[in-house]
């Protein structure tokens, strides 16, 4: 479970970096694309990682959290 937590963050990461980042710099797009496209990417983005992190809160309660 927790590897399957660091390989979203790292997608999510990947998908931050690899969308946004040459978008602002390398590429010259209308405004109004960059604003679309970067949203769409922070918003995976943002779904994978709260994804992750309810996984890892999952496993935390399971190993962590004992039932009387």
């Amino acid at each position: 479970m927790e590897r399957a937590v660091k390989i979203i963050w790292m997608i999510a990461m990947g998908i931050l970096s690899f969308t946004i980042v040459p978008l602002g710099f390398g590429l010259r797009l209308h405004v109004a694309s960059f604003i679309v496209i970067g949203a769409y990417a922070l918003g995976i983005s943002l779904a994978l990682m709260l994804l992750a992190t309810l996984l890892w809160a999952i496993s935390w309660i399971k190993k962590n959290v004992r039932v009387r």
